[in-house]
This record gives structure tokens, C-alpha cells and sequence, in this order.
């Protein structure tokens, strides 16, 4: 079967879809940051038992951190058109910056 127009869907890590439905339906994601105390780990690359470890032995909760707008560049750098789809602004900086990615982008073209 052939696809005459593909649009590919972009999400945040938030969307926690795995990477079997990523690859499945052609989907990509943009990880989140996880830190835990003064260490910075992308979401997906944190073993569960090393957070769960430091939860114990410091009772400090890990925190969320959204991509900056930087990482989202080379996120959209593919060709097909796009729609993406994450957490509302109000609960995440990561759709504001990559709305100003988006912008910067489109600037570029013009």
C-alpha cells in the first residue's frame, strides 16, 4: 500500500506511549528531563531501581524538567510535515518552547 501524504506526529515525553507504539504507527517523542538531586537524565535512560534508590536514601522526590527550546530543533528537523501534540502550557514549559522553535523556524524559511 502506498501513502500518498505522511504527517508525522511529534509528542512529549509525557505522552509515555514506549517505543514499540512509537515505531508501530511512526511516531516520535521528545524525552523529558528527569532530575534526581544535582543529576540530569532523559527520561527513558534512568534505571527504576537507581531512582528508587535515591528516593530511599534521601527522601527526595525526582523533579521534571521539559526540553529547552534548543533540543527541539533538531526534533523538527525532518522533512514531512508535522502536528505535535503535549501537555498544555499550563502544566509544562515544553509546548511553549517548542512553539518557539517553531517560530524561529518558520523566521529561517522566510
Amino acid at each position: 500500500m502506498t501513502r500518498g501524504f505522511i504527517v508525522t506526529t511529534l509528542t512529549d515525553g509525557c505522552a509515555d506511549l514506549g517505543q514499540q507504539l512509537l515505531d508501530e504507527h511512526h511516531l516520535r517523542s521528545i524525552p523529558l528531563h528527569v532530575l534526581v538531586g544535582r543529576e540530569d537524565h532523559l527520561d527513558g535512560t534512568l534505571r527504576l531501581d537507581a531512582l528508587f534508590s535515591h528516593v530511599e536514601q534521601t527522601g527526595e522526590l525526582p523533579r521534571a524538567a521539559a526540553p529547552a527550546a534548543q533540543e527541539f530543533l533538531s526534533f523538527f528537523n525532518i522533512a514531512d510535515p508535522k502536528v505535535i501534540t503535549g501537555l498544555s502550557a499550563k502544566l509544562s514549559a515544553a509546548m511553549p518552547n517548542a512553539i518557539l522553535d517553531t517560530k524561529a523556524i518558520a523566521a529561517a524559511r522566510i
